[in-house]
């Protein structure tokens, strides 16, 4: 009876954790704009498939409705399907892995092993920070308290290497000092939870923002800094390869790189158009950045009808002295920033709101679905594609992520009894055929010699 009560306590012990991560995320999405959604936009497979003999693991991401979080799904909502190559050009039919002959585990991101998490948070520095927002608190005072939030939060709920950067960014001048960002600025990381980043997010706020706001220049020295080859940091022991020439064995899961933009202006430095496809092309080199952004201050139809446009506000408005310059935030930039990566992009002009929006970026960095199973064939030197399915809670219907290719290694399952018994036979005929005849024949040739 007391090893029963032993045991007992020891697996309730052990499902603490999960529980309060669970509960964590749930308290936090429970107002309706932190809603988890229901209908699955795309399914994707992270990095490459992780083979170890003939198990094959992957990682499953799933995108729902506005790039939001997903609700929580079960292994019967997952589908795989496996296909071998035959030659150069041609391949097998799709064959669907069941779960009782197939699968080995499937862990839902509760369960799933936690990736590194390395989170650089761009804090717009212009003069407009020290205005106040709806409730009456100065934004960049909101702002920080955001962040002071989400690293209790995250510290004290979650489990896990989550490593945040806080950097103020602008154009300053000569009543203005701001340091200009550089790597090393960028790279001042520290864990959730430390003594160091509470002390610094204090000193920070006793700053008087003062800058012009550059969106882009900030932006993209941040994609440069987390496309590093060379910093094992963001890129252990992990290439980005093309199907041709794809890697058939990876030792970790590739960390989720996270830029979080949060601003109340528009980007007033110029060029435009070159800025967006310069950090287009940044994005295109490295896909493993996700850039989710916070709009602070009043959505272009709220400001539309604050000052009784009839319509959205636009940047025209402030030229026109028609909207407070102070006032507008560029929305359709930030929506477009957060769209070219697929991560969320959020606007309020309450700092409980902005507070609140945090944690929802992380559980979509976090939100990842753990699969291994065993190789149909698991044939050595074998190259096949891994396909997940999904069924959508909300159509019903089955969305498939795009083909990932894998090598099975030489190290893969051991021959079938029979390929084994032939190869042994085929050896031992060989050996007779081409050890023992010549010896006889020789022996029968002495013997002639002899006489």
């Amino acid at each position: 009876m007391k090893k029963k009560c032993t045991a007992l306590f020891t697996t309730i012990a052990s499902w603490i954790p999960r529980l309060s991560f669970s509960l964590a995320l749930v308290t936090v999405i429970d107002a309706p704009s932190f809603a988890q959604v229901r209908e699955i936009q795309e399914v994707e497979i992270l990095g490459q498939p992780q083979v170890k003999e003939d198990e094959v693991t992957v990682r499953v991401k799933l995108q729902g409705k506005e790039n939001k979080p997903v609700v929580p799904l079960t292994p019967d909502d997952f589908t795989l399907r496996a296909r071998k190559q035959l030659s150069a050009q041609e391949w097998s039919d799709w064959n669907n892995l069941e779960k009782e002959e197939y699968w080995q585990t499937w862990k839902s991101p509760d369960e799933a092993v936690q990736v590194p998490v390395w989170m650089i948070f761009l804090l717009d520095f212009s003069g407009s920070m020290n205005r106040e927002d709806r409730r009456g608190v100065e934004k960049f005072t909101g702002a920080i308290n955001a962040i002071r939030s989400f690293n209790e939060f995250a510290s004290e709920n979650l489990e896990g290497n989550i490593q945040i950067s806080v950097v103020p960014f602008g154009i300053g001048g000569n009543n203005c000092p701001i340091q200009p960002i550089d790597d090393e600025q960028l790279d001042r990381f520290l864990p959730v939870g430390d003594f160091k980043l509470t002390n610094y997010l204090d000193n920070l706020e006793k700053r008087s923002p003062c800058a012009a706001t550059d969106i882009y220049s900030p932006l993209k020295k941040a994609i440069r800094f987390f496309s590093n080859p060379y910093d094992q940091r963001f890129s252990p022991n992990q290439t980005e390869l093309s199907q041709e020439n794809f890697q058939t064995e990876i030792t970790e899961p590739q960390p989720q790189l996270a830029i979080i933009l949060l601003s109340d202006g528009y980007h007033n430095a110029g060029n435009d158009q070159q800025n967006m496809d310069e950090v287009k092309q940044l994005l295109n080199e490295n896909s493993n950045i996700i850039i989710h952004t916070l709009g602070y201050g009043l959505t272009p139809q709220q400001l539309g009808e604050k000052y009784k446009l009839g319509r959205e506000a636009n940047r025209a408005d402030i030229n026109r002295k028609i909207v407070q310059e102070g006032e507008f935030v560029d929305k359709n930039l930030l929506d477009s920033l957060a769209e070219i990566t697929g991560g969320i992009s959020s606007f309020s002009a309450d700092a409980d709101v902005i507070a609140q929006q945090l944690p929802l970026f992380l559980k979509a960095l976090l939100g990842e679905y753990e699969i291994t199973y065993t190789d149909p064939s698991g044939e050595r030197g074998s190259t096949h594609e891994i396909q997940v399915g999904i069924t959508s809670p909300k159509t019903e219907k089955m969305i498939y992520s795009q083909p990932k290719r894998y090598r099975i290694t030489v190290f893969g399952r051991s021959l079938p009894l029979s390929t084994r018994l032939i190869i042994l036979s085929l050896t031992l005929l060989t050996l007779g055929v081409g050890g023992v005849l010549p010896f006889y024949f020789w022996g029968k040739w002495l013997q002639k010699s002899e006489n």
